[in-house]
């Protein structure tokens, strides 16, 4: 009885948060820290690692089975756009490295999340 109630709280609380901290995290990371592929700061790295983190959470404690589907046809559509946001913001001056990074760490948030959510559904199926 003791477990349900612990699991019930983890899921209604630390789950909604994690996901609140890690857009916050997004869009803090993305405006301080813009991305450089060849060579990742600290700052850029440690942002990743906590967002890496965050979506485990989020992919072990926010996502049910009935949304299952839905977020991860969400995450592959963020993962198709994302890799194409460079044409889209190319030609805006600071603030499209700044919405590239914003969406690369959004990236790094959702797909350790999406892992979590693929593993279930693969583990319901082959069940």
């Amino acid at each position: 009885m003791v477990e349900k109630k612990l699991k019930k709280s983890m899921e209604t609380f630390v789950g909604p948060w994690a996901y609140i901290a890690g857009v916050v995290v997004t869009l803090v990371a993305g405006f301080a820290f813009p991305f450089n592929p060849v060579t990742p700061s600290v700052a850029t790295l440690t942002a990743v690692g906590v967002l890496s983190a965050l979506g485990l959470v989020i992919g072990l404690l926010n996502v049910r089975d009935i949304e299952k589907t839905k977020f991860l046809i969400g995450v592959l559509t963020l993962l198709i756009a994302g890799s194409q946001i460079t044409l889209l913001t190319s030609n805006i001056s600071y603030l499209g490295n700044q919405i590239q990074s914003a969406v690369f760490y959004l990236m790094s948030l959702t797909i350790p999340a999406a892992t979590v959510v693929a593993i279930k559904v693969i583990h319901e199926v082959a069940s």
